[in-house]
């Protein structure tokens, strides 16, 4: 493992964010988000009108707060650094793709056939 930290120097950085993946967000952090991505406006106040960033009832286009209101379960983070490693893993996100490659098949290696699987062979959407 340290042979492949040291050939891939931001693996380490890559995998924490794996990780940091797998815990609930910081409710602090989302309240940011939802002000600063809204022109102010957010769930429990009013815009200023109309053509202000309020829609009325339902919050416009997805409702309010889109796909961030989805609760958090574990299942959840676990599902969303699985997304972060994939898209690591086939450089679509910002990360040293061979060392994740290069990762995974170590882990495969260690604890049997952890494998997770490739655009070619998944049954399910993206």
């Amino acid at each position: 493992m340290q042979a492949l930290l040291a050939a891939h120097p931001t693996l380490r950085d890559d995998l924490r964010r794996v990780y940091a993946a797998t815990f609930a967000p910081d409710t602090s952090q989302q309240q940011d988000h939802l002000e600063q991505h809204s022109g102010g406006t957010y769930r429990g106040q009013r815009g200023r009108g109309r053509g202000f960033g309020y829609r009325g009832r339902g919050g416009g286009r997805g409702g309010r707060g889109g796909r961030d209101t989805v609760p958090w379960t574990p299942k959840k983070g676990e599902n969303d650094a699985l997304y972060v490693l994939k898209g690591i893993r086939q450089g679509k996100r910002d990360g040293d793709t061979e060392g994740m490659k290069e990762f995974v098949k170590l882990v495969g290696e260690i604890y049997g056939s952890a494998t997770i699987p490739d655009e070619e062979t998944e049954q399910y959407g993206d």
